[in-house]
């Protein structure tokens, strides 16, 4: 079994849940173990992060959401040659999490900070064309779908987040990219076809969200030019 360690935010990190089933012990028991580990108050506000899940029973549970040097510290007093065996897999999967991502911090945060404007301007396309109630979260999940295969909350859960995260800072700098395309190429469709209401609104953004992404499919498997990738401030 491969250690789990994931990213949020462009940042990588690993959950207690995970370290406690790589390691074969008990969450509860991980979780008193991060509690009264003995660091200074600096570290443990850098390193580990106290989240939120929803168990199988529909309750919420905490975790914890640690840095590489959060678990190296927390996995110093697992003992015995299999553990030490297990620390050094999960530091080379943080090792290698962390190079994919090298250099890709900006990036990621570009794009995130550039999905906001067209959010924006998609939730008030959206509004003026008689959206309201869950109008809004279905056109978006219709999105969300394409890009990521699943809706907001499956997203979060799937990629093991805090469940109250924003599902936008689960998605990496790929799918955010794509994300906003869709809203802007969205909006414009409900503004030219003149879509109106929740219905009308949430099938242009599902059209529009299937057509990109089939696209950009057909793209990468060498059936069309890159630049059919078009930004938004090229068009």
């Amino acid at each position: 079994m491969l250690p789990v360690v994931k990213q949020f935010k462009g940042k990588v990190f690993a959950d207690s849940r995970d370290v406690a089933d790589y390691f074969g012990k008990r969450h509860d028991n991980v979780i008193q173990k991060i509690k009264g580990i003995g660091c200074s108050k600096k570290f443990r506000h850098l390193n580990f992060k106290e989240a939120e899940y929803i168990d199988d029973q529909g309750k919420g549970r905490k975790s914890y959401q640690m840095t590489k040097d959060g678990f190296t510290f927390l996995v110093m007093g697992f003992t015995g040659k299999k553990a030490a065996e297990f620390k050094e897999c999960y530091i080379q999967r943080f090792n290698e999490m962390e190079d994919a991502l090298n250099g890709q911090g900006l990036f990621w945060q570009e794009e995130r900070d550039k999905g906001l404007v067209y959010r924006r301007h998609f939730t008030q396309i959206l509004q003026d064309h008689g959206v309201n109630g869950f109008g809004f979260k279905n056109c978006t999940d219709a999105i969300n779908k394409e890009v990521a295969g699943c809706t907001a909350k499956k997203l979060i859960e799937k990629r093991g987040l805090p469940a109250k995260a924003n599902a936008r800072d689960a998605l990496n700098s790929e799918e955010l990219h794509c994300t906003w395309m869709i809203e802007r190429l969205a909006s414009e469709r409900i503004e030219v076809e003149g879509r109106q209401g929740n219905r009308d609104c949430f099938a242009a953004t599902q059209l529009t969200s299937h057509e990109f992404m089939d696209a950009i499919n057909q793209m990468k498997s060498g059936w069309l030019p890159k630049q059919v990738l078009v930004s938004g401030e090229d068009k």
